[in-house]
């Protein structure tokens, strides 16, 4: 360690003597310290990666540190697993750092954390998830991992309070960025994706709700026949109802809704579902046309 920090001291000034030597007791402390010094440790980590991001460029020229935080997602306390994730997920808000990640193999403890780990472990893992799946990026690794079914698990949860509440919106946003690949999309819809993003918009929870509009909105956009499975599920109704001005949904959701309703009506005029009426059957007469007037 002592010699690849030499390294990285010898390449430019740009990297000041008293940052190497602050992150190189650190990183002593990662490898040596007990318990309580490793979780100290790493709270001073993401303190100085989350200063300035030059500092998570200093970071990841350390050679070992993405196996070190590996083994600390691994880890059975709890709040060294949790400070781990804070780091991961800093990191992950950099494209070519993230690449590295899922590289080292990080998605698979991410995932082990969805299944077992603290509500706000979940939660970190989560949002770690949502960058390292943007675009659908490493859709397939985080699915062959069980992701998709841990994401439907949690969204399938019900919680309404303000911490769950967050958690379910989130993992709801990873799930939308999955189903760009119609593989996972076809799982996750025979595993009852629809109903369930339905019930979500009805939740109290304003980033459940926003969530599972957007997701909903994701699948109306694929094709005809998923238009016809969300309005058969009752999803037109809903969403009508987040719009109607007599409802208690703040603007963000009904903004939402009044897209997802665009969306689901887009090439659907005068066509009947397979099972019941064309989309704009639902609509007229109804607060959807009213609220257009």
């Amino acid at each position: 360690m002592v010699l690849t920090l030499w390294k990285l001291r010898s390449r430019g000034e740009e990297h000041s003597k008293v940052d190497l030597k602050k992150l190189y007791n650190l990183l002593c402390r990662f490898k040596i310290g007990r318990i309580e010094m490793k979780k100290q440790a790493l709270a001073s980590f993401n303190e100085f990666i989350q200063e300035d991001e030059r500092y998570v460029k200093i970071a990841m020229e350390i050679e070992g540190l993405v196996h070190i935080l590996m083994k600390f997602l691994n880890s059975k306390d709890i709040e060294i697993q949790e400070e781990a994730l804070k780091s991961v997920a800093t990191i992950c808000g950099f494209d070519s750092y993230k690449t590295i990640l899922v590289g080292t193999g990080i998605i698979s403890p991410l995932i082990r954390v969805l299944e077992s780990g603290s509500d706000l472990g979940k939660e970190v893992s989560t949002r770690c998830l949502m960058k390292v799946t943007a675009n659908s990026d490493n859709a397939w690794s985080v699915s062959a991992h069980g992701g998709a079914s841990a994401l439907l698990k949690i969204c399938g949860s019900g919680c309404d309070d303000a911490a769950g509440g967050e958690l379910v919106g989130l993992a709801c946003g990873v799930l939308k960025n999955l189903i760009g690949v119609e593989e996972i999309k076809r799982f996750v819809v025979d595993e009852g994706a629809i109903p369930m993003s339905i019930k979500l918009v009805k939740s109290k929870n304003e980033s459940s709700q926003i969530s599972a509009i957007e997701f909903i909105q994701v699948l109306a956009s694929a094709n005809e026949f998923m238009r016809g499975m969300i309005v058969n599920e009752g999803g037109i109704r809903v969403l009508v109802r987040v719009i109607d001005p007599k409802s208690s949904y703040s603007s963000k959701p009904r903004e939402k809704s009044m897209k997802a309703l665009i969306t689901l009506c887009s090439d659907s005029i005068g066509k009947s579902t397979t099972h019941g009426p064309s989309t704009t059957e639902y609509l007229v007469p109804g607060p959807v046309i009213t609220r257009l007037k």
